[in-house]
């Protein structure tokens, strides 16, 4: 017999994937609507909440996942070069992979990537992982680089040392 302290525990959602969650919510706003019975309607209110929660936790856990890099780290760390090596930036402008998305309404189509620029990355410049990617920071000649982190580098983390930022993503945001 499974107790109902154990049914109604924080972690009731934990084993639904957000599109599941997702779903019931969707099915609960429905119930909603259509109840009249003021004890129902508080009842689905509060499971409502509680599905609202564990998505948005879920949601938290994706984003958590999305950003960790295992060079550069989460998106809350800063780096700052000690020993010069090379690395890949997007130099702006695709290239064609040489595949083909599948077939849709309009036909084939390439797959394009980022151009990617070899650059020798000296002493002193920053490396800031954010969630729109893993910058290089060029604070002498005032420029900012998308780093292409599936491209790989030379650099280890005998390269690096972890600083508090100098730049702000304000400052450097419009040095892209």
């Amino acid at each position: 017999m499974i107790k109902l302290k154990e049914l109604l525990s924080e972690n009731t959602y934990a084993k639904f994937t957000k599109n599941e969650l997702s779903a019931y919510i969707s099915h609960l706003n429905s119930e909603l609507k259509s109840n009249k019975n003021s004890k129902i309607v508080k009842l689905i209110k509060q499971d409502l909440k509680d599905v609202k929660g564990a998505l948005a936790k879920k949601k938290n856990e994706s984003i958590d996942e999305a950003y960790k890099h295992p060079l550069y780290g989460s998106d809350t760390e800063y780096w700052e070069v000690m020993k010069p090596y090379d690395l890949y930036i997007a130099a702006g402008g695709k290239e064609p992979t040489g595949q083909w998305s599948t077939a849709g309404p309009g036909g084939n189509k390439m797959i394009y990537r980022d151009k990617a620029t070899k650059v020798r990355v000296d002493r002193g410049m920053q490396i800031g992982n954010l969630p729109g990617g893993v910058f290089l920071i060029d604070g002498g000649k005032k420029k900012a680089y998308r780093i292409i982190t599936k491209k790989g580098g030379t650099g280890t983390e005998k390269h690096l040392r972890k600083i508090s930022s100098n730049y702000s993503y304000s400052i450097w945001k419009n040095w892209l």
